[in-house]
């Protein structure tokens, strides 16, 4: 007997290979990275002498994140230099309320230890 079925034989098509996926991803990331950087020269040209601003700190927030999503190591942040304090009233609060601070810390160090006596 022949087969009563009558829908049409087709066969799925398997989707793309994982390589050209990845291919048209490295595409994109690499444009990315040329935009980037064509915009942190011309942040840098903006900025010309300026200090840090909200946005070369949002673009480097973003270069971090990026970088973290793509797996690689985003290199860590530049450490701030604190500029020295020439202010003697500033000075001199500092040197009291670290004063302040070594005494409290003693007194706690006593308590501790006559507790343990």
């Amino acid at each position: 007997m022949q087969d009563l079925d009558t829908r049409p034989r087709t066969r799925r098509r398997r989707p793309a290979g994982g390589d050209s996926v990845v291919e048209e991803l490295d595409k994109l990331v690499t444009e990315l990275i040329r935009e980037n950087t064509r915009l942190k020269r011309e942040l840098s040209r903006l900025e010309a002498g300026k200090g840090a601003s909200n946005a070369s700190a949002a673009l480097g927030s973003l270069n971090r994140r990026i970088a973290s999503a793509l797996g690689k190591d985003a290199e860590p942040p530049a450490k701030r230099t604190r500029r020295k304090i020439t202010d003697p009233a500033v000075l001199q609060v500092r040197r009291e309320a670290l004063a302040r601070a070594r005494e409290a810390r003693a007194a706690k160090r006593a308590a501790a230890a006559a507790a343990q006596a």
